[in-house]
């Protein structure tokens, strides 16, 4: 497909240039688009380790990290510190906070997760993707009563949504 060959066209650039973060970052989100999450998350984790502090890379590397079926100590450990990061600066991309929060429960960390799932909702209430996550995450976990409460605001979120639209 046209991603991977461009993603071999970066791979030579690299070569000629293996400083370079731009070409390295594109050759990631190429690599990514093709639907290699495993190498794509390789170079997005060796350009995290060099400098955690590219948040450029912070959602590329979560998506590849997402997709990828394995994921190292180090991923989670780079997820960790992007969480942190992330909370010191009170984030308020939703979107990214998510993408952190689907990534930590597919490495089986539900605490950590749901703490950013509802840190979501308070900032967003009618994001239904990061809601549902968050009562699907909290009935795996026997929280039924605080899953039911999140299962009942979706309801009340689609029933809101086709009285508007009618």
């Amino acid at each position: 497909n046209d991603f991977s060959s461009a993603a071999l066209i970066f791979a030579e650039l690299m070569k000629d240039e293996p400083g370079n973060v731009d070409f390295a970052r594109r050759y990631a989100e190429l690599t990514l688009w093709s639907g290699n999450h495993e190498s794509s998350l390789e170079i997005y984790r060796q350009l995290l380790i060099e400098d955690i502090s590219r948040t450029s890379l912070w959602q590329g590397f979560l998506d590849a990290a997402a997709g990828a079926q394995t994921k190292a100590s180090r991923d989670l450990e780079l997820c960790a510190e992007i969480g942190k990061r992330l909370n010191l600066t009170d984030s308020d991309d939703t979107e990214l906070l998510s993408r952190l929060a689907s990534v930590l429960l597919s490495a089986g960390q539900p605490k950590q997760a749901i703490a950013l799932l509802e840190n979501v909702i308070r900032q967003s209430p009618r994001d239904r993707r990061a809601r549902l996550l968050l009562a699907d995450t909290l009935n795996g976990l026997g929280k039924y009563r605080q899953a039911d409460q999140h299962y009942t605001a979706l309801l009340g979120n689609v029933q809101q949504a086709r009285q508007s639209g009618a």
